[in-house]
Parts: C-alpha cells; sequence; structure tokens
C-alpha cells in the first residue's frame, strides 16, 4: 500500500508541525518510508535526534508565531502542511496534563500555521482536531459537559481552516496512545505505584485511535486530498476513560483504581482537565473507513494496548 501511495501522490514536500507528538512520530515515520521529504516541528535538541534518525529534518520555530512558521515551510518548500500539534496534550488519563499551556497552541498556533500556509503557496493543509467535538449521539442530555478555553479554541480553529481558501481537510481523531505517548507512561508509572488519579467518568463513551492507524489516515488524507471534508479518524468502539484504565490496568496484570470521589477530584486534578475528560465522544469511522479506503492495524483497545506494552518490553531488553 505505501508503494501505491507514492505512485498516486509523487514524491511531496511535506511539513509536519508537532512533529514530536506520538501522532506526529508516527505520521513522520510513514511518510519518509512512502519515499517524502519531511520536516516536522520539535521542541528541543533530544526530540531533533529522534527525529533526524527518523529520516525527517527537525526544525524549532515557534508553533504560535506565524513568521517562524512561514520560514521553515518556506526552508523546506513543503508544499503539504499537517498540523498535529493539536494533539500534543491529547492522551490517556494522568496525573498532569498539559492543556492549558497548549490551548494557545490550538487557536493562535492554527491562525499562525493557516496565514503561514497561506503565504508560501501551500497546496494542501490538514488540521488535526478532536472527535469529542462532534459529542456523541448516544448521550440522551442527562448531562451538560463542561466547557473549556481549548474547546472553544478548537471549534474556532475549525472554522478557520474551512474558511481559509486553502485546499484542506479537517481529521477529528480520537484520543491517541502509543508506547511513544507520556501520558501512557505517565498513566502506567502511577498505576504501578498505586498512587491516586483520575480515571473519569465510566459512563461517558470517549472515542480512541493508535497512533500508527491515525498516521495512516493521514497519509490516506494526503494522497485522496477530501477537501472541504471533516472526518473522524477513531477505532471502532467507544470505551470511557474508566474502561481504557482498566483495559491498561489489566494488561499489565494489575487492578484499576476505583472512581474518585467528586469532592475529592479538583485536588488531582485542573478544571480544563476534568472538562475534557467529560466531553461525550462516540463517533463512527464508517465514512472515512469508505472515503479513504483505510484500515485499521489495532482496531480496538486490547490490540493497541497490546502493541503498545510489546514495544516497551522490546525497549528493556535492549536497553539491558
Amino acid at each position: 500500500m505505501t508503494e501505491a501511495l507514492t505512485a498516486s501522490t509523487g514524491s511531496l514536500n511535506v511539513f509536519v508541525s508537532g512533529g514530536s507528538s506520538p501522532l506526529g512520530r508516527a505520521l513522520v515515520r510513514q511518510l519518509v518510508a512512502a519515499g517524502h521529504r519531511v520536516a516536522a516541528s520539535v521542541h528541543g535538541s533530544a526530540e531533533g535526534g529522534e527525529l533526524r534518525a527518523d529520516g525527517a529534518l527537525p526544525t524549532y520555530p515557534s508553533l504560535t508565531r506565524a513568521g517562524e512558521l512561514r520560514s521553515a515551510f518556506a526552508a523546506a518548500k513543503a508544499s503539504v502542511i499537517v498540523n498535529c500539534a493539536p494533539t500534543y496534550p491529547y492522551g490517556a488519563p494522568q496525573t498532569a496534563t498539559e492543556w492549558d499551556a497548549y490551548s494557545a497552541v490550538v487557536g493562535e498556533g492554527t491562525a499562525a500555521a493557516l496565514e503561514a500556509a497561506q503565504a508560501v503557496g501551500a497546496e494542501y493543509f490538514i488540521q488535526a482536531s478532536y472527535s469529542f467535538l462532534g459529542g456523541d449521539a448516544h448521550d440522551h442530555g442527562d448531562h451538560i459537559a463542561p466547557s473549556a478555553p481549548v474547546i472553544s479554541a478548537a471549534r474556532k480553529a475549525e472554522a478557520a481552516v474551512l474558511s481559509s481558501g486553502l485546499a484542506a481537510t479537517i481529521l477529528r481523531f480520537g484520543i491517541v496512545y502509543s508506547s511513544e505517548s507520556v501520558a501512557l507512561r505517565a498513566l502506567r508509572d502511577a498505576l504501578l505505584r498505586g498512587r491516586t488519579l483520575l480515571v473519569g467518568s465510566d459512563h461517558t463513551r470517549a472515542n480512541w485511535i493508535h497512533a500508527e492507524d491515525g498516521a495512516r489516515a493521514i497519509l490516506l488524507a494526503i494522497a485522496a486530498r477530501p477537501v472541504g471534508e471533516t472526518l473522524y479518524v477513531v477505532d471502532d468502539k467507544p470505551v470511557p476513560y474508566a474502561g481504557f484504565v482498566g483495559a491498561f490496568a489489566g494488561q499489565l496484570g494489575l487492578t484499576a483504581p476505583g472512581q474518585m470521589p467528586e469532592l475529592m477530584q479538583p485536588l488531582f486534578a485542573g478544571a480544563t482537565q476534568r472538562a475534557m475528560m467529560a466531553q461525550p465522544s462516540g463517533a463512527s469511522n464508517a465514512e472515512t473507513k469508505t472515503r479513504l479506503d483505510w484500515a485499521l492495524r489495532y482496531p480496538t483497545l486490547a490490540a493497541g494496548i497490546e502493541q503498545s506494552l510489546m514495544m516497551w518490553r522490546a525497549q528493556d531488553v535492549v536497553q539491558a
């Protein structure tokens, strides 16, 4: 399939904003394997070294400054821009998140990326967004999900992409996880140490996606270019946050922590984190499978978590 993608699109110059996120890392590797020339933004020299090892060129622009992004896009001669940066904090339940810090990256960062893409004459723009923006048809309004600045920023970012005049597609991702996820490692460490953490509701459904499957959808979108469309990149079965924690703990051979009393939750998680974990999300991937001819390698959490744990075990053997 990689050969078919290369043949249908030719060798492209692609810029990945957010190249050190789990989704960005997986995408960079798949783009390079398909024969494309890739540059991506990273945070520091360590991440830059990892990106070089994957066969791509690291860059270090501020993600909220259009001028710096324009220079990076121009230096890479990028014709395709993939804005994965909004997915940086979009991970498994953990004791601390960076949602507040990344709210600006979602809003101001998308605006800056769009301005820079227009300035360099980019041919195609993909915006990575969130499946919960579509809600959940199975949610009957029993509760009103709390809001947060990042949610408003994400909606405005999508609107800006679609009205930008660029040939663009919005891909709404489920919560991204993989062995490269800092959030997943934080959850593992918290469970192994028996630390108290907020596991989320066992009633509010959430969508999930393994980073490798998410990256594959982006690669296929670059080939198909469904301009003006919004597609859901999620696995086959929505599962509440608490269900994810339970499945992950089970594969670690541990007992999942129980629900935290509501009065205690503010002591262990900020308002933004609690709001993000309360967003109902039960999107279907049927249209995306048809539109992009996309097949999942990890269609369920059980398969994706097992692969992540296998990768960690392999790394531990190598390091030993």
